[in-house]
């Protein structure tokens, strides 16, 4: 990227501190602070008002010379590959979803679909500085006060007690979102030569019903995983269920002893050279994924469903599974070819630093809905 006199001048429009959105604030910040783009921060945009969510966020870019009309770019971060806010995509000029699955994208109107754009991997990610938190804060609380219609203030009040007690303490084990630097960790790193996976169990209680029962294959299927992991690999292997009164119930035998808060679990996968990837509710890419490649590992994952951008391959980001024996298969390879392994490491260096990295990604879009070069 290279500084140009007439760099886009952008608008997000404040909305709520949903935690699928961190990474874009996050990317649109590191950017203006590079001087890659002008970036201010206004209330909510008249779509967010009549649809209130957790998982959008809007984004003006004011007309210029490469851009006369302007634009309207809409983040889509939902978990599924569903369109549930039509007046959204009709209003894009550009829409950008996390869960682009081709086939439904393919079945949208042709002048639709056009304009629909894969996202890329997503993850709780902030800053520690220069993260606007101030003007974010008064921006959401007063549109919360003004419009009724907007998310339960309860949850809103989670939510930024969560960015507080990270900004300012970003030290606590107790932290909930992670700052860039912590994520990111280099190829060459010292690691152990074992395997991690640490997933927790779906509670059927509070999903949405038309989730109950891929939950429940999500589950089952972890279950057995992680049960044939330690099995297959013995001291090899940490990790487990998540120590839940739902998991604890159903398979007491595999409880994880390992921490569960953000910093000390980022901290224990640092350790570890092979990393196991499931997919989430409704075929999603799990957050976990992004960490995974911002921390340089050696990745086992199922087949994406969901298409990122870049060249996320197959082989060379990633051993794909498909059953239990692929994944055991997978996690002895890279386990005991040493030349694979550090090449994958390499190659998912490369791939965070040029695509995933916050201020990349934010890029990538913008270049895409060709209002950045």
């Amino acid at each position: 990227m290279s500084t140009k006199p007439d760099k886009p001048s952008v608008t997000i429009h404040v909305h709520c501190a949903g935690t699928h959105l961190h990474q874009l604030f996050t990317g649109f910040g590191m950017l203006a602070d590079s001087g890659h783009i002008r970036l201010a921060l206004r209330g909510p945009h008249p779509l967010t008002r009549a649809h209130p969510s957790f998982y959008f966020l809007y984004v003006s870019v004011h007309p210029s010379r490469v851009n006369p009309a302007g634009m309207l770019l809409v983040f889509d971060m939902l978990d599924g590959d569903e369109f549930e806010h039509s007046p959204a995509l009709d209003a894009a000029t550009y829409y950008f979803k996390r869960s682009f699955h081709p086939d439904k994208v393919n079945a949208l109107p042709a002048s639709i679909r056009q304009k629909v754009l894969a996202y890329g991997l997503n993850c709780q990610v902030i800053r520690r500085s220069r993260n606007r938190f101030p003007s974010r804060f008064m921006l959401e609380m007063s549109s919360a006060l003004m419009r009724p219609r907007t998310p339960p203030l309860a949850r809103r009040k989670g939510a930024w007690r969560d960015i507080l007690s990270s900004t300012l303490m970003p030290s606590n084990p107790k932290r909930t979102l992670l700052a860039v630097e912590r994520l990111e960790q280099g190829p060459d790193s010292e690691v152990s030569q074992s395997v991690m996976f640490q997933c927790r169990l779906w509670e059927p209680h509070g999903l949405d019903p038309r989730n109950i029962e891929d939950a429940k294959e999500v589950n089952e299927g972890r279950i057995k995983l992680v049960r044939s992991l330690k099995q297959a690999f013995g001291q090899r292997f940490v990790g487990g269920l998540q120590s839940t009164a739902f998991a604890r119930v159903l398979a007491p035998d595999l409880i994880s002893q390992l921490p569960t808060q953000p910093l000390p679990y980022l901290q224990e996968m640092h350790k570890h050279q092979v990393l196991i990837a499931s997919k989430g509710l409704l075929n999603s890419n799990g957050w976990k994924l992004a960490e995974y490649v911002a921390a340089s590992r050696c990745i086992v994952s199922e087949p994406l469903h969901a298409q990122v951008p870049g060249h996320f391959e197959p082989g060379v980001n990633y051993l794909p599974w498909g059953n239990i024996e692929a994944c055991l298969a997978a996690c002895d390879r890279l386990l005991s070819d040493a030349g694979l392994a550090r090449e994958m490491r390499h190659a998912n260096a490369r791939y965070y630093q040029n695509h995933l990295r916050p201020d990349q990604l934010v890029a990538h879009c913008l270049a895409r809905a060709a209002c950045l070069d």
